[in-house]
């Protein structure tokens, strides 16, 4: 058969220059390719200097706005205590004694001191020039003009008094009234920030300043220059400021030296500073212009080399066409040789074909026609149909392929394509063909060529490639043959095992046994295998160096083609991490870090599985909660590393006791909990089942203790809750035994106490009182009582303030009844706020009556009163509301409330002792008395412990400590004062060695506010 147009006509005539364009064209691209590339690598190196640059800039901005940010908050509260100071006492206040004893930091402050109304210095640390008037600063006229209370920062200046370039950082100060009563200033030494800035070593042309919202440069150092008060609003960090950016960068020459820096920036927040470092740009891409130059010279000679590969191919195909004559001698030649070959493949498996170029005649044989579904009745060939029938995917192949050999440039035409079947399914052919005849001007006449059919070995090397690249998988696989001989393994089994290919093949996989499994586990691998074909599940193995370690096996037989197992294919993982990863969370989940204890989520789950065995069962169980007495002392004492030793050793001693099966579990901070299971079924057995346990849990934690190099005894109380087949929740068994085991503390720690009924009962009284007490604040039930103080001579110096709650239902109640429950409630806070207002309000109208003027009140402060951070504010603000003498409030501090955090409590004392606040040590000589701190704390005042006074008539100890305590007392400077003298007999002890005030029911009982005023009448009177 003869078909026309086998290919479609798409070729043009080439002509002798085309080349020639096209090679220049692809020199010309190629350079073009050269030079973006290199240009890409210069941007990315540019734009790597600039990240580098940036980041070591925002690291020195972050490093300088936290010193700024810490140097003004210091002085802002330098600030705060003068202006606070100032209101309270006026001109008493004492700065340097402030100073001297850290109050205030005397280090960055070149002057600390407070401007009056007109202008001129009431207090400062340096002498005072009263002709210095400063009324025109800034830092003064600011705080005229409006009752701001905002901290103000100057631009910079040279102090009139101190000579130095500084900052003023000033507060405003009220009178009482409100008005303008002068301003508390600091003026902050500007070279403090610029020695900081020179210890940052930012190089020679390297910049750090300080500037302001407003443009001013506070500080600057540049290189070894410094330079304040310079004008900087051109600057384009003020364009980014004002577009609302904290931080950033910018590019610009300085307008200090005129050198171009990378900047980067930071607003110091809250107040209007903002922080820049910057970098000379020389400095910052001195590597990347090395880098450039290098890349610049390298795509100069890949530009001269490829314009001299392309001046060699024009030279070279020149020749090429003086040669064309002898290539139409060797078509005609190939046309014969064709011919021939036309005969030998006649009659063979291949689709010959016959195009006639020109005028698109196509011939084919019937084997052609035969691999595309058709017989002797096929269609004629065309290149419209064979369009349809070729694969859209591999036009582009065809022409590759077919456009070069048309030209010449290929001695074969050769592709593998796909045509569409006459099933409609795709067949792959292996197209061969060559030209065998061109015209006189060398165009292709005529194209004789063969296809193969290769659809199954394409196939069949698809499949081999799939094959191929999941053997080589993640997975370690290694396959053996049906006499379980390894034959083949891949790579990821060598990484997982450690044998490599030489090592395993012709071995069985029992080189990998770790010898954890017995037969029995292989025996069941091999049944699955055999029943099933396949086996998978987790099995420890051992690698090449001896180490042991979990992984996932699958083992799947293969069958041939008579049903016999030939081979089989095993993959495997390294579950290693897995199984490390999921032991990490159940140890995290359910098992407490400090002791390795199960923790009280895993606690909560055992507890219900032993209540639901003893419904089952009717078992009997306990649950023993043990708490360490005192465990808050080790901490404060020894510190927190000793804390967790002892609580270490504490869970190995708890567990050592018990029984197997039995748990210990950490509920938190100090405390265990024990659950006893499978005791008796009868309760007072069961009990004394725990019980014996519990004695011996008891003993082992009274045994030392040896914490690093300190031996400690400590003991424990324990609380005891049974249960049985009776239905309880958790949640009950834990309620009951915690509060078992306050029980067991407040019958002197050290103890063993079983749940009681009666607990209960008292537990629903705390919350009922706990309730009443928050009424109370609400409906105003707290009343003061006022106990007369009186001196030696009988006369009334002043009076404690006494709290009682005028309980609706209970009448009048005394501290003992519910100071405790407000301390552990937090609610002693407002309460002790209430009392210290009334206080202050009681002295404030005691100033006005001359007959009581002299009257100083003391009232008594809490732990947590005294360790608010704005305790010292509360104070001086309630004492200035009230118009109350600072002098005649004194607080009562207790030993115990100021051993925790001494330091602080110390600095807040010294503040409001400077304002006149006295104080009061209560109790003194019942607790602690820590001496070494006694000459350090700001006390006027010793309260003398009532047992001591009791015991001082017949008790011969008791005298001796009061006879000493009152001698220390008066050697230290200190007042004395003895609570609840009782009798003439204990006055006249005192009196005669030296105690100079008395309180007791000797002169009178607390009274209320009116009873009090009668009383100091008549004793007037």
């Amino acid at each position: 058969m003869r078909n026309q147009g086998f290919m479609p006509r798409i070729f043009t005539r080439h002509r002798y220059w085309v080349p020639h364009i096209a090679a220049w064209l692809a020199v010309a691209l190629l350079i073009a390719a050269v030079w973006l590339h290199v240009y890409s690598l210069i941007e990315t190196d540019h734009a790597r200097a600039i990240a580098e640059t940036n980041g070591d800039l925002s690291n020195l901005t972050r490093v300088t706005q936290e010193h700024a940010q810490r140097t003004f908050r210091n002085a802002d509260q330098a600030l705060r205590f003068i202006k606070a100071g100032y209101e309270a006492v006026g001109d008493r206040l004492d700065l340097k004694t402030m100073m001297a004893q850290g109050v205030i930091d005397a280090g960055i402050f070149n002057q600390v001191g407070v401007i009056g109304a007109d202008g001129t210095f009431r207090l400062s640390n340096l002498p005072i020039n009263n002709s210095t008037n400063l009324s025109d600063r800034a830092h003064f006229t600011t705080h005229i003009a409006a009752d701001t209370q905002e901290l103000f920062i100057s631009k910079p200046l040279v102090g009139r008094v101190t000579g130095k370039w500084s900052i003023q950082l000033s507060r405003r100060i009220n009178r009482r009234d409100g008005s303008f009563g002068g301003v508390a200033v600091v003026s902050l030494d500007l070279n403090y920030f610029t020695r900081f800035y020179g210890d940052l070593n930012l190089g020679q042309r390297g910049s750090m300043a300080m500037l302001g919202l407003d443009g001013i440069i506070r500080a600057n150092r540049t290189g070894s220059n410094e330079h304040f008060g310079i004008d900087a609003s051109s600057s384009p960090l003020f364009a980014h400021l004002r577009q609302g950016q904290q931080s950033g960068t910018f590019r610009a020459a300085s307008i200090l030296d005129g050198i171009e820096r990378l900047f980067f920036f930071r607003q110091v927040t809250p107040y209007a500073i903002v922080t820049v470092a910057g970098i000379a740009t020389q400095d910052a891409f001195a590597a990347h212009n090395r880098a450039k130059t290098a890349l610049l010279l390298e795509a100069s000679l890949a530009t001269l080399l490829l314009l001299t590969l392309s001046m060699v191919f024009s030279i070279y195909h020149r020749r090429v066409q003086r040669d064309i004559t002898e290539r139409k001698r060797a078509a005609q030649q190939l046309a014969d040789s064709e011919q021939r070959m036309e005969l030998a493949l006649n009659g063979a498996d291949l689709g010959l074909w016959d195009w006639h170029i020109p005028s698109g005649e196509f011939t084919h044989n019937l084997r052609m026609a035969s691999m595309l579904g058709y017989g002797i009745d096929a269609p004629e060939m065309t290149s419209q149909l064979f369009a349809s029938l070729l694969h859209p995917d591999d036009w582009p192949q065809v022409r590759a392929a077919l456009h070069p050999h048309l030209r010449g440039e290929t001695p074969m035409f050769e592709v593998v394509h796909r045509l569409r079947h006459h099933n409609q399914q795709w067949i792959s052919l292996l197209a061969r063909g060559k030209v065998v005849e061109r015209d006189a001007h060398g165009r292709a006449v005529r194209m004789v060529g063969t296809d193969l059919d290769i659809t199954e070995k394409a196939l069949a090397e698809q499949q081999l490639r799939i094959a191929a690249a999941a053997f080589e998988s993640q997975q370690g696989m290694f396959v053996t043959d049906a006499h379980r001989m390894i034959q083949r393994v891949n790579r990821a089994f060598t990484a997982i095992t450690g044998y490599s290919a030489a090592d395993a093949v012709g071995q069985t996989p029992r080189m990998l046994s770790s010898g954890l499994h017995d037969a029995a586990f292989y025996a069941e691998m091999q049944e699955s295998i055999t029943c099933n074909g396949s086996w998978q599940g987790e099995i420890w193995n051992r690698r090449k160096n001896g180490e042991i370690y979990p992984q996932w096996l699958t083992i799947t037989a293969v069958q041939n083609s008579k049903a016999k197992i030939s081979h089989y294919v095993s993959t495997l993982t390294d579950i290693t991490s897995r199984k490390a990863a999921e032991n990490e969370i159940r140890q995290l989940a359910f098992f407490d870090p400090l002791t390795g204890l199960p923790n009280q989520r895993l606690l909560l789950d055992r507890v219900q599985q032993a209540l639901m065995a003893s419904e089952r069962n009717g078992q009997g169980g306990a649950l023993l909660f043990v708490d360490l007495d005192n465990f808050k002392m080790v901490n404060d004492t020894l510190g927190h590393d000793k804390g967790d030793l002892l609580l270490q050793q504490v869970a190995q001693r708890v567990a050592a006791c018990v029984r197997e099966g039995d748990t210990v579990a950490r509920q938190g901070g100090d405390e265990f909990v024990v659950m006893l299971e499978n005791l008796s079924a009868a309760p007072q057995e069961a009990a004394a089942q725990a019980e014996l346990i519990g004695e011996k849990i008891l003993a082992a934690l009274n045994q030392a203790y040896l914490l690093a190099d300190h031996v400690y005894h400590s003991t424990a109380s324990i609380g005891v809750s049974l249960f049985n087949h009776q239905h309880n929740s958790v949640e009950e068994l834990l309620q009951r035994a915690d509060l078992a085991m306050y029980e067991a503390k407040s019958a002197g720690r050290n103890a063993l106490r079983f749940f009681d009924p009666d607990m209960q009962a008292a537990v629903t009284a705390r919350a009922t009182l706990e309730a009443d007490l928050r009424q109370a604040l609400q409906h105003r039930q707290f009343r003061l009582y006022y106990q007369p103080q009186a001196d030696q001579n009988g006369r009334i110096a002043g009076a404690e303030a006494l709290l009682r709650w005028q309980h609706p239902q209970r009448g009048l109640l005394l501290p003992a009844e519910f100071l405790p429950l407000a301390e552990e409630s937090g609610l002693i806070l407002p309460l002790g706020k209430w009392v210290l207002e009334t206080a202050c309000a009681q002295l404030g109208e005691w100033a006005n009556q001359p007959a009581m003027a002299h009257l100083t009140l003391a009232i008594n402060i809490s732990a947590r009163q005294l360790h608010q951070p704005d305790f010292v504010e509360q104070v001086l603000a309630t004492l200035t509301r009230y118009d109350a003498n600072s002098k005649r409030l004194k607080l009562e501090l207790t030993e115990h409330l100021l051993l925790k955090d001494i330091e602080a409590s110390m600095e807040k004392m010294q503040l409001l002792k400077a304002c006149g606040v006295q104080f009061a040590l209560d109790d003194f000589g019942a607790g602690y008395s820590f001496l070494s701190y006694l000459k350090r704390l700001p006390l006027d005042q010793l309260k003398l412990d009532l047992s001591f006074v009791r015991g001082a008539l017949t008790e011969p100890d008791d005298a001796i400590i009061t006879v000493a305590i009152v001698a220390l007392a008066r050697s230290l400077g200190l007042g004395v004062i003895a609570e609840r003298v009782e009798t003439e007999a204990q006055r006249q002890f005192l009196i005669k060695h030296e105690c100079p005030a008395y309180q007791g029911t000797l002169f009178s009982k607390p009274l209320a506010l009116a009873e009090f005023e009668q009383f100091l009448h008549q004793c007037e009177v």
